[in-house]
This record gives C-alpha cells, sequence and structure tokens, in this order.
C-alpha cells in the first residue's frame, strides 16, 4: 500500500503540448508538386517542435466530423498558428482570413518567388528560400521557431495583442459558443452523420455501376451488330436501342427491350 502512494506521488504528470495550427497548400500549385509541400509540412512541424508545440494540419481531428467543422473549429479554438501563402492557393487565403478575423495570434511565412498579397502585406512574413536549399532551411526553422514563441507569448501576455483586425480600429470580434453535450448524445449525432456520409457513397457508387452497365451493354451490342447493317443504314431503332440501354439508375437495363430491338435490327441488317 505504502509502495504505491509512492509511486503515485512520484508519478509526473506531462503536459500535452499546445497545437499549432497549419494553414498551407497540400497539392500542386504554381508548378510545386504535392512531395515538395510534404517536405515544407516537415520543415513547419520541425520549427514548431522546437518552440514547444505540436504542429497538425487545420483540417485534421481527432474526431470523426465534416472536414470544414474541423477546419473551422481548428481556426478559432488553436492558440498560434503557421500560414505558408506561397501560390497564393485561394483555400489557404480564405481560411488565413477567417483566421485574421478570428483575430488569432499566427505567423505568416511565404518562399521568395510569390508576391507581397496586398490584403497581408502590412502584417509581417517570414522568408524561405523556394528551392529548399539546406543551409537556409535549417536557418529559417530557427527564424520561424522564435517568431513562434514571441508571437504566441504576445497573444498570452499583452492584453492589447492583436495581429491585424484591432489595428485599423475598434470591432466587436466573432465569438463560437462551446456547448458541453453527454457522450451517447454525441456518439448518436456522429453515428447519424456517418449513416448519412455512407448513404450518399451508395448512391453515388450505385448510379456510377448502373451507368457503367449500360455503357458496356451498348459497346457489346454495336459490335455484334454493325456487321448486320447495310453501309450507310442506321435504322430509327438504334434510338430506341440506346433509350433500353441507358434505362435509368433505379431500374438498370431494360433487357426485353434490348433483345426485341436487336431482332428488329437483324431482320433489318437481312434485309439491306
Amino acid at each position: 500500500m505504502a509502495a504505491a502512494r509512492a509511486k503515485k506521488a512520484n508519478k509526473v504528470e506531462v503536459a500535452e503540448p499546445i497545437v499549432c495550427g497549419l494553414i498551407m497548400p497540400i497539392c500542386e500549385i504554381d508548378g510545386m508538386p504535392a512531395a515538395r509541400w510534404s517536405d515544407v509540412r516537415r520543415i513547419f512541424e520541425e520549427a514548431a517542435e522546437a518552440a514547444g508545440f505540436k504542429a497538425r494540419m487545420v483540417s485534421e481531428s481527432d474526431e470523426t466530423s465534416v472536414i470544414h467543422k474541423s477546419i473551422i473549429q481548428n481556426l478559432y479554438t488553436d492558440e498560434i498558428a503557421i500560414c505558408d501563402v506561397s501560390g497564393l492557393n485561394s483555400n489557404v487565403m480564405f481560411e488565413l482570413g477567417m483566421r485574421l478575423a478570428f483575430d488569432k495570434p499566427t505567423v505568416v511565412v511565404k518562399d521568395d518567388k510569390i508576391r507581397f498579397s496586398f490584403d497581408t502585406s502590412p502584417i509581417q512574413h517570414v522568408g524561405y528560400r523556394r528551392d529548399l536549399r539546406f543551409e537556409d532551411i535549417r536557418q529559417f526553422i530557427l527564424e520561424l521557431s522564435k517568431k513562434l514563441k514571441s508571437t504566441h507569448s504576445a497573444s498570452q501576455n499583452d492584453p492589447s495583442y492583436s495581429p491585424f483586425v484591432r489595428n485599423f480600429g475598434s470591432f466587436k470580434l466573432p465569438q463560437m459558443a462551446t456547448e458541453t453535450v453527454a457522450f451517447d448524445v454525441y456518439a448518436v449525432e456522429q453515428l447519424k452523420m456517418l449513416e448519412k456520409s455512407v448513404s450518399r457513397l451508395g448512391a453515388k457508387i450505385s448510379a456510377l455501376e448502373a451507368a457503367s452497365s449500360a455503357d458496356s451493354a451498348r459497346r457489346v451490342v454495336r459490335i455484334s451488330t454493325g456487321n448486320a447493317l447495310a453501309p450507310g443504314y442506321r435504322p430509327n431503332a438504334l434510338a430506341g436501342l440506346d433509350s433500353a440501354l441507358i434505362g435509368s439508375p433505379s431500374q438498370g437495363v431494360d433487357l426485353g427491350a434490348v433483345g426485341g430491338l436487336l431482332s428488329a435490327l437483324g431482320k433489318s441488317g437481312d434485309k439491306g
């Protein structure tokens, strides 16, 4: 018993690191492939870790929810964020706009090839080389790490701190309400959302399968009947054949109609 109390007393609780949200492109843009953005993300993660933060994309969440909900929630709640405006990606600029509208601490970075955006030019940018030259990137990581520390510290200790909005006047900033719900209620809501997502996905798969089946049948029929038709002969029955093959997503291909039309086409071909 005494040993258990001593073990409990010696146990040190390690606090979870503060999350640093990442707002950045992830796909090819401005001639920069997705693999290059993966490298940039690792650079940001290293800088954040050096500053005592844990970096993750604002689109990521521990919960299973709509991605847009996760993005907006993280843009509002993350204590610090890095935003890379290189390439002037529209999604990135939109998310940066929301982050600044929430008046949340943000460190903006850009590569040395992109021009300054007029709307965000008043914000100090931390620059890096687009070619990610090793020695320059090592220096960039140090600068970014220091900037993250100083920006977060100012946001926590300076009551008048504002990264953007309040520099232009006095504004009432938007607030997001936080609601606490019981676990069973939350679980039911998440299951309903998942059920809707699966239902929509199933409907799309069914529609694609129906379209693929009709298209395959149409190709087989046209190949098998093509030689039976006289040169230049295009019977009106072909239009009916298309309709029978297309069918509808819910009913599929009308095989009876296809058989009748094939018979008519065969007879017409014999006469030709």
